[in-house]
């Protein structure tokens, strides 16, 4: 979850300096204490780009796109959800595999910054597929 969906999930309409300073604050007490764990796998600096979560959750959770900007999704998600697209249209063209994401997603429009998102992530996606080949249908180590 990123800041920004704690501020509205508590009814708050945006996150001045002090709310985001106190969330960052907690978020990273948290995690150094071993309560959440944080993730980023594209390697970006600050809280604001890591997905946190319980230890005992799941690395990956799709969900549908709700009322989520594009940006907002958690790099692990997008980057399975073009797994999944890859099945159906193979790996081929970017392009074609990123409308197919987006149809999943209910979206349309391949606007430059969706494509540069999806982008972000299209080599986790193949990095996570290679990883893929040594495990059984469960995530268990063959």
């Amino acid at each position: 979850m990123s800041v920004g969906a704690y501020v509205q999930a508590s009814g708050g309409q945006r996150a001045g300096r002090l709310i985001q300073e106190a969330l960052n604050t907690a978020l990273t007490d948290l995690t150094r204490r071993g309560v959440l764990v944080a993730d980023d796998p594209l390697g970006r600096s600050g809280v604001r780009p890591r997905t946190f979560r319980l230890p005992d959750q799941p690395l990956v959770v799709q969900r549908e796109l709700g009322p989520r900007d594009l940006e907002e999704v958690p790099p692990r998600e997008l980057a399975a959800l073009l797994q999944d697209a890859a099945t159906v249209m193979g790996v081929g063209r970017p392009d074609s595999l990123f409308r197919e994401a987006l149809q999943r997603l209910g979206r349309v429009r391949l606007t430059t910054g969706v494509q540069q998102t999806l982008a972000a992530v299209l080599s986790l996606a193949q990095a996570l597929d290679a990883d893929d080949d040594d495990l059984d249908l469960d995530g268990v180590p063959l």
